[in-house]
């Protein structure tokens, strides 16, 4: 991984078989993946060379990156990027400082404005996306953190979900999740900034369904 240039974003994506693909933008020196848990790392810069990346999301298997020229695409784990910038109008359109996915639209922030675009539009399997086959519920990441983890989950089936976070003690100290979610591949972010440093627990229930997965809040 280079070392002139500190981590400017960080995402994950699942990659089919229970784990996660781990994505990390150096800036200027472009995005890296890992398919290990961070022990090898290795370049996914096709196609966004040159630009500075600001900021990474993920939408299941896609990967959008902010940068100073735009928004980048890649569906296929870093292989090749695309842009994505079409109803961008302005210079500072193009400076992408952050990237939020919000009920299958993708929003940009910008130094003078908020963008909103629907993912259909850059990703035509979207409306027809992969289902898993099982509850799956991964290891947060990163671990330890401080303050925010994400969680990523797959719900093959309509149901209600529930996630919810435990102390050393068995006390519930924070609900994730608690609603009715269609089959599909989820993450989401979880801000423990209220909780004390420690070890923490947290729970997936689906139907029969159930896993217990340990993180550790460090501050």
């Amino acid at each position: 991984m280079p070392v002139q240039s500190g981590v400017t974003a960080f995402t994950v994506s699942p990659n089919g078989i229970g784990g996660l693909n781990l994505f990390a933008a150096f800036g200027w020196d472009g995005v890296y993946l890992s398919t290990n848990n961070g022990s090898k790392w290795i370049e996914a810069n096709n196609g966004i060379m040159y630009n500075n990346v600001l900021c990474l999301t993920s939408f299941g298997t896609n990967i959008f990156a902010g940068t100073n020229n735009g928004v980048f695409l890649t569906t296929n784990n870093g292989k090749n990027w695309i842009s994505e910038n079409s109803g961008l109008i302005t210079y500072q359109d193009y400076v992408i400082q952050a990237l939020v996915v919000l009920d299958s639209l993708l929003f940009a922030g910008t130094p003078n404005s908020v963008l909103r675009r629907p993912i259909s539009e850059m990703v035509s399997s979207i409306l027809n996306p992969e289902l898993p086959s099982q509850f799956i519920l991964n290891q947060n990441y990163p671990n330890p953190f401080n303050p925010t983890t994400t969680i990523n989950y797959s719900v093959p089936k309509s149901g209600i979900v529930k996630i919810k976070v435990y102390d050393l003690l068995g006390r519930v100290v924070a609900t994730i999740v608690n609603e009715n979610k269609p089959a599909g591949n989820y993450n989401i972010e979880f801000n423990a900034s209220k909780l004390t440093s420690g070890i923490y627990f947290y729970r997936m229930e689906a139907g029969s369904f159930s896993q217990t997965k340990k993180l550790l809040l460090l501050k």
